[in-house]
């Protein structure tokens, strides 16, 4: 037979040569493939968030569905946001942990920062505070706002981590310093939205309908010819808030009809809008035409916003002086930007002589006036080790205001409005979310909400449960230095709500906590309980002092104290009678309740 053909090394390059190219064929056939299927998923996913759109959630669960059979993990973040919200289908915290665990596996950090949420709540698994914070770590290394927003707060107050300020203040100086850009220059007016504190909500008031009635009468007066209430309601149009959705065309008609009229903030607006190119074409010349008129009339505002622009040759020949000259101006206005901008210039030594105590005095002032940018800068200035000493305290407390403040504002006006409409599912997964944010007021309401039983079933499964995250959030709530919050721990030990247990000297304590906090309600029950020796000594002495400071704390109590007062005379009288043995109890107790229908008679008509 033939022998094995003679191999040369040529021969065996060349079929080394030929294995490559095959082998890198195959690879880009499969790589383009994988690319191929790639672009399928994201066409087939963005023809599923058209369908939630357009509100066919069927369709739209349909593709979903499928594009998570092959891993997608955009589409299992999108079905674990549908079953935590209950969106077109039966809300199931159990399939949203899953799909939001698929899409975790997969690097997607909102669905890690999700996990996280879910075993810090006890959602669809067993809480596990060491599972949460593994996972809004993980969301924190793609950068996640969220969960940085959230490690910031647990390190600042040591949950389930050791405190740490110069943790928690890098975690929220990071997630100032992206938001810190996001905040318009050299625009005026704000609506400040205030967040209703539902232990003292009045149920009677309808702020939706009470907002509706303010745009109400923004509209009518401005038609009719007003220009306050024009550059209100052009305000309004340009911000986006109380129920009016942003329309810069609008705003625009409005602040134009406010300018015809000469009015200062009207033309400064108007000049704003040209500035930023915001529902017309930009234009800085025209921009300083109308901010020079508002000049004119002493308008604040354009003076910040002209010597702005001057400073730093925008739209406009640089020139420093007169740049510095309309600051100057604006700033013995108290105007609120043009501190931040003076201080900025005294703090690195820009054209004026640098001091450090000016421009932190400066920034102080500003931020005393809720200016976000003076917050920033402040908090920065506490950070560094430069002519004042070094303050994480302070810089950290002021960071978590600014973060509060843009990133969870708009969340927590929603959270109070979808709780007035009755939907109080959603209402109490927006209160959650900002609770583990560390807002204060979301905790207490969350804490309400679980409290009053109007969580779903779903949300707790029975009593147990339900007070067990009531007394949690109130928890939080109170270690943040909230009165109504130390009272309601107080009322949870006075009458062993939950599995707790009646702790009348734990009941105290809160009970102290919020006296200091000057709360009427829990000097009153203070003042109970040392008449009655519940978990304090009997002491009518006492007793009358925290009676007394409830009713120093707020007029509303006085009725109420003037009552107590009122027994606490004859429960003393009684002590006495019945130490010295003149009456048999009987007797005794008969009298006392006579002298007390009649104090109540008296008390009543004088009331």
């Amino acid at each position: 037979g033939f022998g094995q053909p003679h191999t040369t090394t040529s021969h065996k390059l060349h079929m080394r040569y030929k294995a490559l190219i095959l082998a890198f064929s195959f690879l880009s056939l499969s790589l383009f493939a994988i690319a191929n299927e790639q672009n399928i998923d994201v066409e087939d996913f963005n023809l599923a968030i058209k369908y939630k759109s357009e509100g066919d959630l069927k369709k739209a669960l349909d593709l979903l569905n499928k594009l998570s059979e092959s891993r997608n993990a955009e589409a299992d973040y999108t079905l674990g946001q549908f079953y935590e919200k209950g969106e077109g289908v039966s809300r199931n915290f159990t399939k949203a942990f899953q799909h939001f665990l698929n899409a975790a596996n997969n690097g997607h950090a909102p669905a890690q920062r999700k996990l996280g949420y879910f075993y810090d709540t006890g959602k669809g698994i067993n809480e596990s505070r060491a599972e949460a914070y593994l996972y809004y770590t993980f969301a924190t290394f793609a950068d996640d706002q969220e969960a940085s927003i959230i490690l910031g707060y647990k390190h600042l107050m040591g949950y389930s981590v050791p405190a740490s300020c110069d943790v928690g203040v890098a975690y929220y100086h990071q997630v100032a310093s992206e938001l810190i850009d996001s905040i318009p220059h050299g625009y005026g007016m704000t609506f400040l939205l205030d967040h209703p504190r539902l232990v003292e909500y009045d149920s009677g008031r309808d702020r939706t309908s009470e907002r509706q009635d303010i745009v109400m009468y923004y509209q009518y007066t401005a038609d009719s010819g007003d220009a306050e209430a024009q550059v209100s309601l052009g305000n309004l149009y340009l911000q986006g808030v109380y129920g009016v959705q942003v329309n810069y065309e609008t705003a625009l008609y409005y602040f134009r009809l406010a300018a015809a009229q000469g009015d200062p903030s009207g033309l400064c607006n108007l000049g704003y809008m040209y500035a930023n190119g915001l529902g017309v074409k930009s234009n800085n010349e025209t921009a300083i035409h109308y901010y020079q008129r508002a000049i004119e009339k002493e308008n604040p505002q354009a003076l910040n916003n002209l010597g702005y622009m001057l400073l730093n040759g925008i739209g406009i020949e640089k020139n420093f002086m007169k740049g510095l000259e309309y600051l100057n101006h604006a700033v013995r206005k108290s105007h609120p930007d043009s501190l931040v901008h003076l201080a900025l210039l005294y703090q690195n030594g820009e054209g004026v002589e640098r001091d450090a105590q000016k421009a932190v005095q400066y920034l102080t002032l500003s931020a005393s006036h809720g200016n976000l940018r003076a917050m920033y800068h402040l908090a920065t200035l506490h950070l560094s080790s430069g002519d004042q000493p070094r303050s994480c305290s302070t810089a950290i407390k002021i960071l978590k205001k600014f973060v509060e403040k843009v990133y969870t504002d708009k969340l927590m006006d929603d959270a109070f409005l979808t709780y007035e409409s009755g939907d109080y599912a959603r209402a109490l997964h927006l209160y959650e979310t900002a609770a583990e944010m560390g807002v204060e007021i979301a905790q207490s309401n969350a804490a309400f909400m679980y409290e009053k039983g109007v969580a779903p079933p779903d949300f707790a499964k029975d009593d147990l449960s339900r007070y067990r995250s009531a007394f949690r959030y109130y928890s939080m709530s109170s270690d943040q230095q909230s009165s109504s919050s130390h009272l309601k721990l107080g009322d949870f030990y006075y009458y062993g709500l939950g599995d707790l247990g009646s702790d009348f000297r734990k009941s105290v304590y809160h009970f102290r906590q919020a006296s200091d906090l000057r709360h009427a309600q829990a000097s009153f029950n203070l003042g109970y309980m040392h008449e009655h020796g519940l978990g304090l000594p009997k002491d009518f002495f006492l007793a009358k002092r925290f009676y007394d400071l409830a009713s120093e704390f707020t007029g509303d109590a006085t009725v109420p104290v003037a009552l107590a007062l009122a027994w606490l005379r004859i429960h003393s009288i009684y002590e006495s009678l019945d130490s010295f043995s003149l009456f048999d109890s009987e007797t005794v107790t008969l009298i006392v309740l006579a002298v007390s229908l009649i104090l109540l008679f008296l008390l009543r008509r004088r009331f």
